[in-house]
Order: C-alpha cells, then sequence, then structure tokens
C-alpha cells in the first residue's frame, strides 16, 4: 500500500498509548489518518488522542484488555462505526512477563498472562477485524508485533519467547491466507529498544528511542514486507542459527536410514 492510500483512511494500534505503539499511532496520524489508540491504560491513551487532537489528527481513545475478546471485538465495533473501515491493524500490545525465572519455575499465572496477551491479543485482534477488512474488498495491512526473541531464544525468558515465536508463525501464516484479498501482512521484529516492556524501575536506556518505529513500520506497510526488522547487526548470528537448523535436517538423512535398519 502506498502512504497516500492511506490518507482518510482508518487505522487501530493496541497499545497504542505508550512505546512502540505510541510511535507507531503517531506516524500513522502524521500520514494522515485517523486513528484509534487501544490500551489497557486509557487514561494515557486519552492523553495521546487530545495531545494529536491539538494538531489537528482524527483520533479516539479506546480502553482495551487485548487478552478479553469481548473487549477487542467491542473496539472493532467502535473503530468501524466512529471512523470508518480499518485499513490498518496493528496487534502491538504486549507485555515482557519477566527475565531470570527458568521454564520449569514459572507459576501458570505468567504463562497466562504473557500468553494472554502477547499471543491471544494478536489472535483476538485477527478474528474482530480481519471479516470485515475481507468484506471491505479494499486493500489492508496488518503488522503483529513480535521481536528478534522471535529467532533468538534465551534462558529465562521462556513465556515471552514462546508467544514471539508463536506470533511469528502466525503471521506468516496469515499472510499466506490473506494474499488473495489484498492484505499484507508484516510480522514486526525489533531489537533492543527503551521501552517499559519489561517492568524495570531505573531510568537508564534499554536500547533505541522507540519513536523510529513510526516511519520504519510506515516503510515497512509500504513495501509490504513480510518481516519488519531493525537491527541489521544480528543478521550473522541469525544465519549462524539458520545454519545449525539446516545442518542438522540435512544430517537428518543419515539418521533416519540408521533408525530405518532397525526394524529391518
Amino acid at each position: 500500500m502506498k502512504l497516500a492510500e492511506l490518507r482518510g483512511r482508518a487505522a487501530v494500534v493496541t497499545g497504542g498509548a505508550s512505546g512502540i505503539g505510541r510511535a507507531i499511532v503517531r506516524s500513522l496520524a502524521r500520514a494522515g489518518m485517523s486513528v484509534a489508540i487501544a490500551d489497557r491504560d486509557a487514561s494515557s491513551a486519552k492523553q495521546l488522542a487530545q495531545e494529536l487532537a491539538a494538531s489537528s489528527h482524527r483520533v479516539i481513545a479506546v480502553g482495551c484488555d487485548v487478552s478479553v475478546y469481548e473487549e477487542v471485538a467491542a473496539l472493532a465495533a467502535t473503530a468501524n462505526e466512529q471512523l470508518g473501515s480499518v485499513a490498518v491493524l496493528c496487534n502491538n500490545a504486549g507485555i515482557g512477563g519477566g527475565v531470570g525465572a527458568s521454564v520449569v519455575d514459572r507459576p501458570a499465572s505468567e504463562w497466562e498472562a504473557a500468553l494472554g496477551v502477547n499471543l491471544n491479543g494478536v489472535i483476538h485482534g485477527i478474528r474482530a477485524f480481519v471479516p470485515a477488512m475481507i468484506a471491505s474488498g479494499e486493500p489492508a495491512h496488518i503488522v503483529n508485533t513480535a521481536s528478534l526473541a522471535a529467532f533468538f531464544p534465551a534462558a529465562g525468558t521462556g513465556p515471552y519467547t514462546t508467544s514471539k515465536f508463536a506470533v511469528a508463525g502466525l503471521s506468516e501464516v496469515l499472510r499466506a491466507e490473506l494474499s488473495e484479498h489484498q492484505i499484507g501482512v508484516s510480522v514486526l521484529c525489533p531489537g533492543p529498544f527503551d521501552t517499559a516492556i519489561w517492568g524495570e524501575d531505573d531510568a537508564s536506556p534499554r536500547g533505541n528511542d522507540p519513536a523510529v518505529l513510526g516511519p520504519r513500520v510506515l516503510a515497512g506497510i509500504e513495501a509490504d514486507e513480510a518481516f519488519i526488522f531493525t537491527h541489521p547487526e544480528f543478521a550473522p548470528m541469525l544465519s549462524q542459527r539458520f545454519d545449525r537448523i539446516a545442518d542438522a535436517l540435512r544430517g537428518a538423512g543419515v539418521a533416519m536410514r540408521d533408525a530405518e535398519s532397525q526394524l529391518s
């Protein structure tokens, strides 16, 4: 989708009141889109909406817990009613889930929280918005926020990494399924950015300024990028990971022949 095609159309960003979501909201508004800012922190969403409205942008704030399907369905109804047919959906809301505890030691509540927001929140967005996007017959685009953690599993991040692997796979499936409907799907895989997702109390920077992700996501939408990456310095590590996986797959030939020989 060319940026000119977005002007005057509607967009929805979950987790839109802070961090990456806020950056995306601002860029979509500057591109001339009407934007629904959805966030569990309704007061922060309203504050951002008021800021953008003062600059003549058409925005609304909607309190929404994406882990609850009924709230996402209500968000879809509100956005379509007040802003019109949604052309851009950014399933961006996410939580970190904490760092340190092993997979074995994680309580069920932490798994449910991380998967409920990071994965089910994306699924709920797809279920609530995509049928109307298809029915409109107009070009549209979906951006699902994952992470570089979808490719680089790290000890101590079990719930978070699990959810992000799932979002990446889900996005690839959805991209294949929606291509015939002129609906593009991108998975946003940011590297380290200075956001509050991990809930640290200190104010020290933890990565790049997330403001750059607004124009980066717009460029990804326009180019219909399957993967919207941000940190090219991780490419060699990713190549090494995929090489190890491919080597293991090639090596399965000998292992399978050995296994078959034991059956005869």
